[in-house]
């Protein structure tokens, strides 16, 4: 289990997972973009996406009574999730704290 929840713990999503005194984050913080891993063919296309672009959000509010509902749909969506996760996940965030020294 303690696998699985670092590899969930991408910083400021979900805090780190602490195993034998480490703190194990998403292999992803380390090397988001693994292309020397690649096993490469004379006519293969690699196509790769960084996620950690500087591009800004910025929410744009709906134009719409539709786009409304959607955001809300989603929202709501979003909520049931977490309570969803909170049933099969129930790990405080006090469980994944570092050690006391």
């Amino acid at each position: 289990m303690d696998a699985l929840r670092a590899s969930c713990a991408i910083p400021t999503v979900m805090k780190p997972v602490y195993v034998e005194g480490e703190e194990i984050v998403d292999g992803g913080v380390l090397n988001p973009i693994p292309i020397n891993r690649v096993k490469r063919t004379p006519s293969d296309i690699l196509v790769v996406v960084d996620v950690n672009s500087n591009i800004p959000f910025v929410a744009k509010a709906p134009a719409t009574v539709a786009e409304e509902q959607e955001v809300q749909k989603h929202n709501q969506f979003l909520e049931e999730f977490k309570l969803r996760m909170k049933t099969i996940w129930p790990y405080s965030p006090k469980d994944s704290s570092p050690p006391a020294e």
